[in-house]
């Protein structure tokens, strides 16, 4: 987009796992046994950062809001991640009342 004349700023990638923010950003071990299969998508994505096209950052599996749309997930953190991704506070009101079962 920039080459055309749209300025955009860094996209900040959220990643729970942080041996993916070090490989991204780090090029050391770019011959490893266990992430050889990934060496072309590897470099893609160390390209993204070295141009500060893309950023990785570590967050906390629990905080990943992600794993609403990859997981089955349990009332709380569904809450959690449903107000986050519509700016709002967590309602986790729900979570100790009862709920009716329809048959």
């Amino acid at each position: 987009m920039n080459d055309i004349g749209h300025l955009q700023d860094t996209i900040i990638c959220d990643v729970d796992n942080s041996a993916s923010v070090t490989m991204a950003m780090d090029d050391i071990g770019m011959s490893s046994r266990k992430s050889r299969h990934a060496s072309v998508r590897k470099a893609y994505v160390r390209e993204g950062v070295r141009n500060r096209i893309t950023a990785m950052r570590h967050v906390k599996g629990s905080d990943n809001t992600s794993d609403i749309f990859t997981k089955a997930l349990t009332w709380s953190p569904f809450s959690q991640h449903r107000a986050s991704l519509l700016g709002r506070e967590s309602d986790d009101s729900h979570s100790s009342a009862k709920r009716t079962r329809f048959t």
